[in-house]
C-alpha cells in the first residue's frame, strides 16, 4: 500500500484551499478555537472544526491558520499529544507555559507590528 505524502493528504488539501481563500479575500489569519459556541471545552464530533483543520484531537487547544504558515497552540496537558498528531510540515505547535512561547495574542501582536494592521477571521459560530 503506497502512503500519501503530507502534501496530499485530505487535511492538507483542506487547509491549502482554506489558506487559497483567506489570500483571496485579503485575511492575514484565521482563528479556529477548539470550543463551541457556549465555549464548552467538551464538544460534539460535528462541531470539532480545529481537529477537522489540523489534526489535533485535544480537547483544548487554538489553530490560526495563515497562508503563510499556520499554528497551533496547547497549553502543557497537550504538549506530547500535539506533536504527535499534527504535521510539522502544516503547523507550528506553540508549547503555552515554556520559556519563550508565544500565546496566541503576542503572537498576533508580534505579527501586527511586523505587517501592520492585521484582517483576523474567525469561525462565525465562535463569535455568536
Amino acid at each position: 500500500m503506497a502512503t500519501l505524502s503530507p502534501a496530499q493528504t485530505p487535511l492538507a488539501a483542506r487547509l491549502a484551499a482554506l489558506c487559497q481563500r483567506l489570500a483571496e479575500v485579503q485575511v492575514d489569519a484565521y482563528l479556529v478555537p477548539s470550543s463551541d459556541t457556549h465555549l464548552n471545552e467538551y464538544v460534539p464530533a460535528y462541531q470539532r472544526r480545529r481537529a477537522a483543520i489540523s489534526g489535533f484531537t485535544g480537547s483544548a487547544g487554538d489553530a490560526l491558520i495563515c497562508p503563510d504558515g499556520s499554528h497551533l497552540f496547547v497549553d502543557s496537558r497537550y504538549h506530547v499529544q500535539a506533536e504527535h498528531e499534527v504535521d510539522p510540515t502544516l503547523f507550528q505547535v506553540h508549547k503555552l507555559g515554556l520559556a519563550g512561547e508565544p500565546t496566541l495574542a503576542e503572537w498576533l501582536t508580534e505579527m501586527e507590528r511586523q505587517k501592520g494592521s492585521l484582517r483576523v477571521g474567525c469561525d462565525w459560530t465562535f463569535c455568536r
